[in-house]
């Protein structure tokens, strides 16, 4: 039966694909590209059209970050498989190292046009709007992003951002404080969450932002810096001098921590 031996033959070549696969993963388990690109050249030889094969090699290029070469490696699975997601997606992201958006761009739409359900690709085309210059019209993009999927923290995230570099901190605040709700132990949504704050001149809550912070990262010193920075500007000098003396025993880089003790100590009349 003709059906039969076609169902025969794409059973093994799933079972081809699946051992080269594993194959390539051990190399790169041992860190060992170079050899798993001679590898997927020399079976592309003999399997041309092994969209899978393609797709293996353009990511070893991507991790030498040789985006055209990967890409062409995408082009190729695509053609092989014009239903590969997966190539789509990440010769868009190729392209977009090479800061060719529009392409970019394209190249999401194309896998939309695909019937694909996920945000990703809707995501990807707001952030290179953005990329663009063209604000208005990505906030479009990050709001499909949420019609489809309101539990989908980076677009209120990217959301807050582009309010926030406007100044519009009232909206820019909203849209934090839903990509917190989500995700409420990423120190990047409680950083910008602070930067709101102080603009709103909500102190308080700026500094709740930089506790948060620290106790989820303590090794960050930019954000002790900028508690203190805060605290010295509301003209909280001796708070702001404990956490100094603090971040002295802590912190390696002390030109940063000596000028700051040195400008509160001259503020407190103590040449």
């Amino acid at each position: 039966d003709h059906r039969d031996l076609h169902k025969e033959y794409r059973r093994q070549r799933q079972m081809c694909i699946r051992d080269r696969y594993n194959i390539v993963y051990c190399f790169e388990i041992l860190e060992q590209h170079e050899d798993a690109i001679n590898f997927l050249n020399k079976f592309l030889n003999n399997n041309p059209y092994c969209e899978v094969a393609w797709h293996q090699l353009g990511k070893q290029h991507v991790y030498f970050k040789q985006y055209k070469k990967a890409i062409t490696a995408f082009d190729f699975a695509i053609i092989s498989d014009e239903y590969f997601i997966g190539a789509y997606i990440e010769k868009g992201k190729s392209l977009e190292k090479l800061l060719r958006y529009d392409e970019a761009i394209e190249t999401y739409k194309l896998i939309i046009g695909l019937k694909d359900d996920s945000t990703y690709p809707i995501y990807r085309i707001g952030i290179c709007l953005k990329n663009l210059g063209n604000i208005s019209e990505s906030n479009k993009y990050f709001f499909k992003c949420i019609d489809i999927d309101a539990q989908m923290d980076k677009s209120w995230l990217q959301l807050a951002i582009n309010k926030s570099n406007l100044q519009d901190y009232n909206e820019a605040l909203v849209y934090i404080n839903k990509a917190i709700e989500i995700n409420t132990d990423n120190k990047d949504y409680w950083k910008l969450f602070a930067k709101i704050n102080i603009g709103l001149k909500l102190y308080e809550e700026a500094d709740l932002a930089f506790q948060k912070i620290i106790d989820l990262d303590e090794a960050d010193e930019s954000i002790w810096l900028g508690k203190i920075d805060m605290l010295i500007k509301l003209g909280e000098f001796k708070i702001a001098l404990e956490l100094l003396n603090e971040c002295f025993e802590i912190f390696e880089e002390k030109s940063e921590i000596l000028y700051r003790i040195s400008g509160i100590y001259f503020c407190l009349k103590n040449n």
